[in-house]
């Protein structure tokens, strides 16, 4: 197959001809779907000669989807054949939310298979296949209390289990985090970390959690994760004379910088993040009484500024050698920002670098 790192073929047969359908060009904007066809199954196989048969690298800036490529192929039981294909959506030359799915219908022609005929290219609204009708948006808000025995498939980890440092507390709800010295800026082991996908540029994400630091080295909280050198937390802990605070903390290339932080009066305190097209603003709800500890710009975690490809993921965290957190609930809230601490802010937090 021609073009350039062809990547991810998969394989069809229609009509007696084999079809290799791969991507190409890479993750970024030059992403594309290309293909090769074959009479047997072995070869040899030549690449079709209208590859690409799918990108948007032609087209301009104010493109709303962009890195068009790796489709998979299902044929309906209306007979009708549809693509799910990976792109991204940016928002003014950035994105945070990763590679997600589309929707792209399928023409079989003697030619081969023609993408989105209609138009050729992905749209950000499409038709639904025929004979099937729309499910509810999961535009909702969502609570987890954690009164199961796991934490459900939507959470992740990294590089390996974590049910010995993360686990449910079930019949008593919420979780616990037993701290790991894994940091999150580590690159092997396993850290005291789970989080799942960021889906919506407007939310909001909250939890309400209890932890006593014993130690400055000591920490638990929220973490805005984009990958291990490219995150921020906003975590419990306590200063060098042991009075406990909530600390706001960006990573860049694995140099963290802290951006604000608050003393506060109990251990239990609900943690919140909430994004927009601008920024993060983080904030900590103690004693009734919401403090905003800073903000971050939204480029910050994109794939553009801190490489990668996978999106932002919004989760829960516990760094030390020692220690326990507990998490009572975690709340995400798709939606207009600014609907907590940023909004009802009575302190002013001290800030440093």
């Amino acid at each position: 197959m021609r073009g350039a790192w062809v990547e991810a073929p998969h394989l069809y047969k229609r009509d007696g001809v084999y079809w290799l359908i791969a991507a190409e060009g890479g993750t970024e904007h030059h992403h594309a779907v290309t293909a090769a066809r074959a009479d047997a199954v072995t070869g040899p196989y030549a690449t079709d000669p209208r590859s690409p048969l799918l990108t948007h690298r032609h087209r301009g800036a104010a493109e709303p989807i962009h890195n068009v490529g790796h489709v998979d192929l299902v044929d309906t039981p209306s007979g009708e054949t549809w693509a799910v294909a990976l792109a991204a959506r940016p928002i003014e030359g950035t994105h945070t939310l990763g590679r997600e799915v589309f929707l792209v219908p399928v023409e079989w022609t003697p030619r081969g298979p023609v993408f989105a005929p209609d138009t050729g290219r992905v749209r950000l609204t499409e038709r639904l296949p025929a004979g099937t009708t729309a499910s509810p948006r999961r535009d909702t808000p969502v609570r987890y209390d954690f009164d199961g025995p796991a934490l459900g498939q939507e959470w992740s980890s990294l590089r390996g289990p974590v049910d010995a440092l993360v686990s449910p507390r079930p019949g008593k709800g919420g979780v616990t985090i037993r701290l790991s010295p894994e940091r999150l800026t580590s690159t092997s082991g396993t850290p005291a970390f789970v989080a799942r996908r960021q889906q919506h540029v407007r939310l909001r994400a909250a939890t309400r959690m209890r932890f006593t630091a014993a130690a400055p080295t000591q920490e638990a909280g929220l973490v805005v994760f984009q990958n291990h050198h490219q995150h921020a937390t906003v975590a419990l802990t306590v200063d060098a004379s042991g009075t406990p605070q909530v600390v706001l903390t960006a990573v860049e290339a694995g140099t963290p910088t802290r951006h604000g932080a608050v003393t506060v009066a109990e251990s239990e305190v609900v943690l919140a993040v909430d994004s927009d097209e601008n920024g993060y603003t983080f904030s900590v709800e103690d004693e009734g009484t919401w403090t905003t500890l800073g903000s971050i710009e939204r480029p910050f975690f994109s794939t553009e500024r801190a490489g990668g490809f996978v999106g932002v993921h919004l989760g829960l965290y516990g760094t030390g050698d020692a220690g326990e957190a507990h998490v009572r609930w975690f709340e995400y809230t798709p939606g207009c920002p600014g609907q907590g601490g940023a909004r009802h802010s009575g302190r002013t937090p001290s800030s440093g670098r």
